[in-house]
């Protein structure tokens, strides 16, 4: 069996951990997270920082176990919106690998917005005389808004420098989506994602998230390749913003991870 490690995370971190990705809010959290295409990104009107945390299977790997931990910022004006971040995995304290994400957008075009994603990773054992492996790629989001609904799609891991390491590189991702407009019962969201690579190439996953109040939201989600349930919860205040999130897996157990963000306005 081939490994990827963290190069294809098993679900989203920060505020679309407990949606497993299915729900994105352009004008909100989950859509100005900085570790995700700046297409995904309707928020126009200022900058901000956010950062998230998440530890995976506890019940399987136990208190020394994999972690990850990812910070950046966004930044729009007018028809652009960047966002950069860098992030950094642990396992077991043997494995390890950092990420940098730099995403461009526009929305010149009235019915599409578009961004362009590159990112490099840096892996490696902590042994002495193994070798550190480099990854670059780039990627492309687009997302089509409509009165009640989004469309988004997203293009994966098309490599510039490998590996080296058929077991290593990530494989070609494909995603689409269909995400509902914040409405009186919350939003509402369904993902297709297809590696064409993979034995089992299709995964599709479906999220909800309901606002009790204009600043409290409960989250769920259900994805069937692998198999994961999620659930979470939001609160915002401000100009700032914090999620936590479980998601299990049916064998490996609970993961669990918090998201942090705060905004300013020009």
């Amino acid at each position: 069996m081939n490994a990827v490690a963290a190069l294809r995370d098993p679900f989203p971190s920060g505020f679309s951990m407990g949606t497993l990705g299915a729900v994105i809010d352009g004008n909100g959290a989950s859509g100005r997270e900085p570790w995700i295409g700046a297409a995904l990104c309707a928020d126009t009107a200022g900058f901000g920082l956010a950062l998230s945390g998440t530890t995976y299977y506890g019940s399987l790997t136990g208190s020394d176990g994999i972690s990850q931990a990812t910070g950046g910022g966004w930044y729009a004006r007018k028809n652009l919106v960047c966002k950069a971040s860098i992030g950094s995995l642990s396992a077991f304290s043997t494995y390890f690998e950092q990420t940098g994400f730099l995403s461009v957008g526009s929305d010149y075009l009235r019915f599409v917005r578009v961004s362009l994603e590159a990112i490099v990773y840096r892996f490696g054992v902590r042994v002495q005389g193994m070798p550190v492996r480099t990854i670059a790629e780039t990627g492309f989001s687009a997302w089509v808004p409509w009165s009640w609904a989004a469309l988004s799609f997203r293009m994966e891991h098309l490599l510039l420098e490998t590996a080296e390491s058929d077991a290593a590189d990530p494989r070609l991702t494909f995603r689409c989506g269909i995400h509902a407009a914040r409405n009186r019962f919350g939003s509402q969201g369904a993902l297709v994602t297809m590696t064409p690579d993979e034995p089992k190439p299709v995964c599709f996953t479906i999220g909800e998230e309901y606002r009790i109040t204009p600043s409290i939201a409960f989250h769920a989600a259900l994805s069937n390749n692998p198999l994961f349930i999620g659930f979470g919860m939001a609160y915002s205040f401000g100009r700032a913003g914090l999620a936590i999130s479980l998601v299990n897996h049916s064998k490996l157990g609970w993961s669990q991870g918090f998201g942090a963000e705060y905004c300013r306005r020009r």
